[in-house]
């Protein structure tokens, strides 16, 4: 028999032996104690609830293993890398030639193309193009650190991918592939508008009327260009190709963005990718060396600005990447040096505009 004993509220006067107990069954009168229709399982009330609680722990154990495979899922999505949301920091960078320093916000990756958790040191052109279409997926939205790291390990994927096609390697033995041939491979829903993209090149000063620039004259310039972007304003995004390497620009009214894969282009010695912003926080200045009395150090530092706000970018492709191989290009001329590279080559700056393909019907029963 199993018995119900109901004992008085601890703060009554009366001693223990006086109080009364019930001996009541909390069973209605005539119900038996030892449930049959438990059949095989057989057992009284307490084995029922035993088996009642047992159930319900294993379906709150299973609840608890899904949740955190359902974490464990969406974490995998980062790939190997531990979740990291990452941070814009200030910096300052100097360019190549020591001339100019850049003051703005910048967003590093965890690794770059060349790290060996990426292995795509040749996929620059694949990277883009991964990056390109997650931002006009994702408009306004900037990738957290374990994103871009992911955005670097599929670019880099997608190309080694690419270098297994007989095809392509005949056609690109250095396996540097260009824009067409990545987007034709269809990686990513990602397509070129040409009635908005520009092809033009860098003007070296001082040059533009001798015997081997002449294909300068017409043609449109790098300035005329970035006008036209401005001009234009609208938020997009373009790939880039300059000096045989590719990188995002993403214009935004308050702000433009430049995504590189390959570190040392921010600085020598870097290894992980970034995103500049430029807005109006950005600062160039002059870098010049600081030797006049701290109390005459602020106009000074005034008049070292070059540019101011998220026009720096024009000024940044220019000063930053350009400067360097357009003097090496003079000089080389001057010196009456044959270069394997056509001099246009060396000059042309392409911005490609992107947008995303839509897929037909006609292409879903096709590719089915």
């Amino acid at each position: 028999m199993v018995y119900e004993t109901s004992l008085l509220p601890r703060r009554s006067i009366l001693p223990w032996r006086k109080r009364k107990l019930s001996f009541r069954s909390p069973k209605s009168k005539g119900e038996p104690l030892l449930k049959r229709d438990n059949g095989e399982e057989g057992g009284d009330d307490i084995d029922f609830d035993r088996r009642q609680l047992s159930s319900d722990d294993a379906q709150k154990s299973q609840r608890d293993e899904e949740s955190s495979a359902n974490q464990l899922t969406s974490f995998s999505e980062f790939g190997d890398d531990s979740f990291a949301i990452g941070s814009w920091e200030e910096k300052q960078v100097i360019s190549r030639d020591g001339q100019m320093k850049l003051h703005t916000n910048v967003f590093l990756a965890s690794i770059d193309q060349r790290s060996e958790r990426a292995a795509g040191e040749s996929a620059c052109t694949a990277l883009v193009a991964v990056i390109a279409d997650w931002f006009q997926k994702n408009g306004s939205l900037m990738p957290i650190k374990s994103q871009f790291d992911s955005l670097i390990r599929e670019g880099s994927l997608e190309w080694r991918n690419l270098c297994e096609n007989e095809t392509y390697m005949h056609k690109f033995p250095d396996k540097h592939f260009d824009l067409d041939t990545v987007l034709q491979a269809k990686i990513r829903s990602l397509s070129v508008i040409p009635d908005k993209s520009f092809v033009g090149f860098f003007h070296p000063e001082g040059m533009i009327n001798e015997g081997r620039f002449e294909f300068l004259q017409g043609a449109m310039s790098f300035e005329s260009i970035w006008d036209e972007i401005i001009v234009n304003l609208e938020e997009s995004v373009y790939v880039v190709s300059w000096n045989d390497h590719f990188f995002v620009l993403k214009v935004e009214k308050e702000a433009y963005f430049i995504i590189d894969t390959l570190g040392e282009r921010l600085y020598e010695g870097c290894d992980q990718a970034y995103i500049l912003r430029f807005d109006d926080e950005t600062v160039i200045y002059k870098n010049l060396l600081q030797t006049e009395e701290p109390q005459s150090q602020s106009s000074e530092l005034e008049s070292e600005v070059v540019c101011r706000g998220k026009e720096s970018c024009r000024e940044y492709i220019k000063s930053f990447l350009a400067a360097i191989p357009i003097r090496e290009l003079q000089e080389d001329i001057k010196k009456g040096l044959a270069s394997t590279v056509p001099v246009h080559h060396r000059l042309q700056i392409e911005f490609h505009y992107t947008k995303m393909t839509t897929t037909t019907a006609e292409e879903i029963a096709v590719s089915k």
